[in-house]
């Protein structure tokens, strides 16, 4: 279990939603700038994310809402000298990263 980058990282990010009497909306941008490395010799690739929801009071008891995620994370920068030579699948800085979607909806009644 990995429980931190080991570098400081800087974590900018934008909120913005909206609301009617039916109707709300939202979007956010976040991402995760990796400073440097860390302690043995790499960073994590960065992250980009993006995510829109929506919902609508369809009823008095009852709303429908949606929601949108993309992210992508950068590859690994460097390598760590202690598995050089021995790289596993599961090591491989290469199977680090890519783009990502997420895609979810709820009905709730109150």
């Amino acid at each position: 279990m990995q429980t931190g980058s080991g570098t400081w990282d800087l974590v900018p990010g934008f909120t913005y939603s909206g609301r009617t009497d039916r109707i709300s909306w939202g979007g956010q941008a976040l991402a995760t700038i990796r400073l440097g490395e860390n302690s043995a010799g790499y960073s994590l690739g960065n992250v980009l994310e993006s995510s829109a929801w929506g919902a609508w009071r369809c009823l008095s008891w009852a709303s429908v809402s949606a929601r949108g995620r993309y992210q992508h994370v950068g590859t690994i920068e460097g390598e760590d000298e202690r598995v050089h030579g021995r790289m596993a699948p599961p090591m491989d800085p290469a199977n680090y990263g890519g783009d990502f979607v997420e895609l979810g909806g709820c009905l709730l009644y109150t």
